[in-house]
């Protein structure tokens, strides 16, 4: 979730390294049109974030820190710790401040979802 630079990256560098498809990857943008290159090519690309929970196991959140919180008060209600993984490449964000959005908007489940955080650059692109 989050199409920017660094979610791009991530996306590009996984296919290009031969890790994964484009069809396996569901990339998410508030303005999806700017995704049309990666359609194109394969990505499954949109701007419905619940929609994107529903169809992964896997989910990677990049966005700015200030979209976190309503991203994850979004998605908190769909998360289920017996199949979701969350891995935060937001940088300036504890994985504290994550748990605690998500077990305010999900009790019974913010606490269970397993948690991942990941430092990622752009560099994720060329394989480094």
């Amino acid at each position: 979730m989050g199409g920017g630079n660094l979610g791009r990256a991530l996306a590009l560098g996984w296919v290009g390294a031969g890790r994964l498809e484009p069809s396996d990857i569901c990339i998410t943008r508030r303005q999806s049109e700017k995704l049309s290159d990666l359609q194109e090519v394969g990505y499954l690309t949109g701007a419905d974030n619940l929609e994107a929970v529903r169809a992964s196991d896997l989910i990677i959140v990049s966005v700015q820190p200030q979209q976190l919180d309503a991203l994850l008060r979004e998605i908190a209600g769909e998360l289920n710790p017996s199949r979701h993984r969350l891995v935060s490449v937001v940088t300036g964000v504890s994985m504290a401040q994550v748990r605690a959005t998500l077990k305010s908007k999900a009790p019974s489940t913010g606490d269970e979802v397993p948690l991942v955080r990941a430092m990622p650059n752009t560099a994720v692109l060329v394989g480094e």
